[in-house]
C-alpha cells in the first residue's frame, strides 16, 4: 500500500462512518493529508494530529472547495504531511506502543514489595 499512498497527494475518507481505519493512519505515515468526513471515528485522530481536514458528510461543494485549495497549496501538503508522520511515530510506532502497554501493565499489576 505504501506505493499507492506515496503516488497520491492527499488521501480522502469520506465514509459516513466507520470504525479505526490502519488506511488513515497509513497515509499518514506515508506524509499524506487525510480528508475525513465528521462523522468518521477517524475525524477526531486527524484534528488531533492535524494531520488533515474533516469535512460534512454529504457537502460535495464545500469538498471540492477543500479538495482544491489543499492541492494548490504546497506548503499545506508538506505541513500536513509533516504532522502525519510525526503523530503516527508518536503514537502508533512500536516503541510507542509498547511504553502504552508497559504502562497499562504497571497499573493493573500489583507491585510486589
Amino acid at each position: 500500500m505504501p506505493e499507492v499512498y506515496n503516488i497520491s497527494d492527499v488521501y480522502l475518507g469520506l465514509s459516513c462512518g466507520e470504525g479505526f481505519g490502519l488506511n488513515y493512519i497509513e497515509a499518514a505515515a506515508c506524509g499524506k493529508p487525510v480528508i475525513v468526513s465528521e462523522t468518521n471515528h477517524m475525524a477526531n485522530i486527524v484534528k488531533k494530529g492535524k494531520f488533515g481536514f474533516t469535512i460534512k458528510y454529504g457537502d460535495v461543494k464545500s469538498f471540492a472547495k477543500l479538495l482544491e485549495a489543499v492541492l494548490v497549496d504546497e506548503k499545506v501538503l508538506k505541513k500536513m504531511g509533516s504532522a502525519g508522520k510525526k503523530f503516527v511515530n508518536d503514537h502508533f510506532s512500536w516503541q510507542s506502543s509498547v511504553q502504552k502497554l508497559e504502562k497499562i501493565y504497571s497499573e493493573v499489576i500489583p507491585k510486589r514489595n
